[in-house]
């Protein structure tokens, strides 16, 4: 969460071996942040490797009826948002969709804020402006109501921008830009979509150089970062 990604990689592996057999519904939920964790590096091989197993692992036999368990909701949101930034719309709307149903029965509060932003996206990508709007509603009562945690409540004025300004509502995007600037060293996905919104309304609004000085500080010039970055720009 303060942006030390590649510091976090080693301690979720390690809990993934000592939860491993004792909880295995923690040690899923810790492979679903492991696979966002590798989404947000920019290294989508190891995040797909995490999502499928989570995957595997969900299809399981209840009474005789194939079944996929709602810990899959998670996983399968991580794989829809890499397929919409692929520009794959048909395999986002396939994942998207349905998981973001599945993570609602399971009241999996971590991963909903993630599956609510990829769909507005992929609503917009659609050109189904109504419906981005009505899920940018949903992040945004959920975020305020059920999960109260500043970042996310921040990610939902990020998203909801986005749409005000696909719908050439200037007006209502540019008064999320006067009450929040991201940092440039954003690299936590909530912040780096608020970064790149607030870069498009700024582009919308004037001249390029208004901007410029968000992204050519030294943070921006990690390989990691420029990575992620262009990762960002496609999904935002």
């Amino acid at each position: 969460m303060s942006g030390q990604l590649r510091a976090a990689v080693a301690p979720y592996e390690e809990s993934l071996v000592a939860l491993a057999a004792e909880d295995r519904y923690t040690a899923t939920l810790t492979r679903c942040l492991l696979g966002t964790l590798h989404q947000s590096l920019g290294d989508w091989d190891a995040a797909t490797r995490a999502y499928a197993q989570v995957r595997a692992q969900a299809d399981q036999i209840v009474h005789g009826v194939p079944t996929c368990l709602p810990t899959a909701g998670w996983a399968l949101i991580g794989l829809g948002d890499m397929a919409y930034a692929r520009d794959n719309l048909d395999l986002a709307e396939q994942q998207l969709v349905e998981r973001v149903s599945l993570a609602e029965q399971g009241a999996l509060r971590d991963a909903l804020p993630f599956g609510y932003a990829a769909l507005t996206l992929l609503r917009l990508a659609q050109g189904q402006g109504d419906a981005a709007r009505a899920t940018s509603e949903t992040m945004t009562r959920f975020a305020a109501q059920e999960l109260h945690l500043p970042l996310v409540i921040e990610w939902s004025g990020a998203v909801a921008a986005r749409v005000a300004l696909a719908q050439d509502d200037l007006a209502a995007a540019t008064r999320w830009t006067q009450r929040s600037t991201p940092p440039p060293a954003a690299l936590f996905p909530s912040q780096a979509c608020a970064l790149m919104t607030f870069l498009r309304v700024q582009l919308r609004m004037g001249p390029a150089s208004a901007s410029l000085h968000l992204v050519a500080g030294p943070s921006i010039a990690r390989p990691s970062a420029l990575r992620l970055y262009r990762r960002v720009d496609s999904a935002c």
